[in-house]
């Protein structure tokens, strides 16, 4: 199985300034403060993760392998991929720098230890391990689609409207280059075991960070009583639970035959997001042959890229 002949990678551009929402508003999901602060534990992964991910396919595809010379269309969809991830890891970074000035200073050191962890990676492990941890927190991230659309419609629909323009973009953005590092993974002749190992280690390490996050941000706001501790259980353990729906991706991805195409997810999510989307001029999903025409971007975006990504 392929990925949908149709599919446009499109790398979109949002301006978003939390920083003067969250001086006012600690909390702007409905649901509470334990919703409001997982995402912002999770999305607080995002400026290092996105970068550990960038790293893993420029050195397995540089310089430029045959089997990637010989396909442009995955070429091109690396290119994308890469644009787009750095593009995010932009936009979490003002967003996790806008928690730390208002009240959450330790973000910043549980930012430089993921640094440091992506410095360690890249000397101490290769990049085909690399690219299996990649694939691996890429399903989780392509499924951030699904949780919104389908499992919990509420971490959008509760959240402030500059909350959801965030959540649309990137998730939207994640679900179109799912399959991306997969692909390389294939086409650089990974196998089935080393894949499964590569998701047993970022399904640790990714809820072992969130939840070492997770519980600083509700203590630093003074929510860590007894009660409130039993609340933050359920919800990641709960019948709902965080981690709980999440199960079935994991079954998924084991499967040997699994492809991240198998369900597209695009029509979905834009039957449940798109009148929201466009309240927010967020550019659509594209389809060959069906383009949408936008204003096109500036030269240089790559070397822009580069500046931006500069630790």
């Amino acid at each position: 199985m392929n990925r949908p002949s149709d599919l446009i990678i499109l790398s979109r551009r949002i301006n978003v300034d939390l920083l003067p929402y969250l001086k006012e508003h600690h909390v702007w999901n409905t649901d509470g403060a334990i919703m409001t602060h997982f995402i912002n534990a999770f999305q607080s992964m995002f400026p290092q993760g996105e970068r550990v991910f960038i790293d893993a396919v420029r050195d397995c595809t540089g310089p430029n392998p045959t089997q990637i010379q010989q396909d442009p269309m995955l070429r091109n969809d690396l290119n994308s991929f890469i644009e787009q991830e750095g593009r995010h890891s932009v936009v979490h970074d003002k967003w996790t720098k806008a928690l730390v000035a208002t009240g959450y200073p330790t973000l910043t050191t549980y930012d430089l230890k993921l640094q440091r962890f992506r410095t360690w990676a890249r000397s101490h492990l290769d990049k085909m391990t690399r690219l299996s941890m990649t694939i691996g927190a890429e399903q989780y991230t392509a499924s951030l689609a699904k949780l919104f659309a389908h499992d919990k419609p509420e971490i959008v629909l509760h959240s402030a409207p500059l909350f959801q323009k965030v959540f649309l973009y990137h998730a939207m953005e994640e679900l179109e280059h799912k399959s991306v590092c997969f692909d390389l993974y294939r086409t650089m002749g990974g196998g089935y075991l080393r894949r499964i190992a590569g998701m047993a280690f970022m399904t640790y390490y990714i809820w072992t960070n969130v939840l070492r996050r997770h519980r600083y941000l509700l203590r630093q706001d003074g929510k860590w009583n007894r009660k409130q501790r039993q609340e933050f259980w359920r919800f990641y353990l709960g019948p709902q639970g965080m981690m709980r729906v999440q199960i079935p991706t994991l079954i998924e991805y084991l499967r040997p035959g699994f492809y991240p195409w198998q369900n597209d997810g695009r029509e979905n999510f834009e039957e449940r997001f798109g009148q929201l989307r466009r309240s927010f001029d967020i550019p659509g999903f594209q389809y060959k042959g069906l383009e949408e025409s936008h204003p096109s971007e500036e030269e240089g975006v790559e070397e822009k890229l580069e500046k931006e990504l500069t630790l």
